[in-house]
């Protein structure tokens, strides 16, 4: 049976501070697929290599080269996208002086820090349905995710793939706290 309170998120208030932690959703087959192929990755990024280091390549060497070039920046890609898999999560902490949003896999994280007072329209993205649901998600953008807000002239996302009533619980709790946060009035009236 399905359990109505296990979500991937938890919301902890620390004193004047909320703190969102959201696992990132797991895509057994696409991990496994990734993690093979990064297998297969290794083993070409070697021979490669060892080609240009020690083989006689010649003319060849100057694509070789690239070729190494852009299988590397590939793997990487390749890689980061497994660890998000695997052990990627967010946090959002939120006090009155600042929003953080920070994506973390296990060798890197990725920070964007907002002054509070220019944070409004913190809502669910209503428009998360695409006909590629089901792919890995694009972690690397800071617009990724169902819940969304303005910062300036700027909109960022964060809750990548969360259930809609997931990501509704979520706004809702930050509301609770920090009203402010929410829909600017005179911008809904225009």
């Amino acid at each position: 049976m399905l359990d109505p309170k296990a979500g991937r998120a938890r919301v902890v208030q620390d004193g004047d501070k909320l703190v969102v932690s959201i696992k990132a959703k797991r895509h057994p087959l696409s991990g496994a697929f990734i993690g093979f192929w990064l297998l297969g990755w290794a083993f070409g990024w070697v021979m490669a290599a060892s080609s240009l280091l020690f083989g006689d390549t010649g003319a060849a060497s100057l694509f070789l080269l690239g070729w190494l070039g852009a299988w590397t920046a590939g793997g990487v890609m390749a890689i980061a996208t497994f660890l998000w898999l695997v052990a990627g999560r967010e946090t959002i902490n939120i006090s009155t002086r600042e929003v953080t949003i920070i994506r973390h896999i296990p060798i890197w994280s990725k920070k964007v820090t907002c002054d509070f007072s220019q944070v409004k329209g913190l809502r669910v993205d209503e428009n998360t349905s695409h006909p590629f649901q089901n792919q890995v998600p694009n972690w690397f953008s800071r617009k990724s995710g169902n819940i969304q807000l303005d910062y300036g002239v700027h909109s960022l996302g964060f809750g990548i793939e969360l259930d809609q009533a997931e990501a509704a619980q979520i706004v809702r709790t930050i509301l609770a706290v920090f009203p402010e946060l929410g829909p600017n009035p005179v911008a809904l009236k225009a």
